[in-house]
This record gives C-alpha cells, structure tokens and sequence, in this order.
C-alpha cells in the first residue's frame, strides 16, 4: 500500500484523493492491528506530538507517512524474532502510532479534498 502512494505521488500526474484516501485509510487499519498484537513498551508523549500536520501539504504528510512506514519496517526490533531489542523497540511502537495519527490525519484531510476538488 505504501509503495502504491509513492507511485502516486512520483508519477506527476494529479492526485487522486480518493484512492490516496482508501489507501491510507487501509495502513490506518493494519497500523492500529499491528499495534494491538505488538506488545511494544510506549514511547514518551513529547515524541507523538503531530500538531503541525494542518501547515504541510498533502504530498510532504505522505511522504513523511512513507518515512515512517519505512523507518517502522527497518526497525532492529524486528530483525530477529526471538530477541526483543530493549533500545530499538521504544522507537518502533512511536513509529507505529505515529504513522496511525498521520494516517488519520491524511484520511480526513484527503476526504475533504476529494469533496472540493482542491489540492
């Protein structure tokens, strides 16, 4: 799914929120799964802080989602499955509720484009 946004942005043709909204909707979903069935310890609150979301653009909030998509991924924590990495796994549970409030950012704002037509 995270591939499929990249191609939609790096294809230079226009935005389509909805399919932009579908499909971050979709990682919302599996993000806020993962997190349920990871036992990952929480990170502290100051390294959620999202307010500055309504000052970027769509494209800039989607790769950032893309970022932490891939950062999340490469986490050492998941490099071998029998060791939980007591540095690394910290990080991985704020990558993972991070990308589910930037996804649920981007779903909101995409819908509301798509209503209006706007960029």
């Amino acid at each position: 799914m995270n591939n499929d946004i990249v191609r939609a942005l790096s294809s230079g043709r226009e935005l389509d929120y909805k399919f932009l909204s579908d499909t971050t909707a979709e990682i919302k979903k599996c993000a806020t799964r993962l997190d349920a069935s990871l036992a990952l310890p929480n990170p502290q609150e100051e390294e959620l802080k999202t307010s500055r979301h309504n000052d970027l653009s769509v494209s800039l909030l989607l790769s950032s989602l893309d970022g932490l998509i891939i950062r999340f991924v490469r986490n050492p924590t998941f490099k071998e499955a029998a060791i939980l990495d007591r540095d690394a796994a910290p990080h991985a549970k704020r990558d993972l509720l991070l990308i589910i409030r930037l996804s649920e950012h981007l779903v909101q704002r995409l819908k509301e484009l798509s209503k209006t037509g706007s960029k």
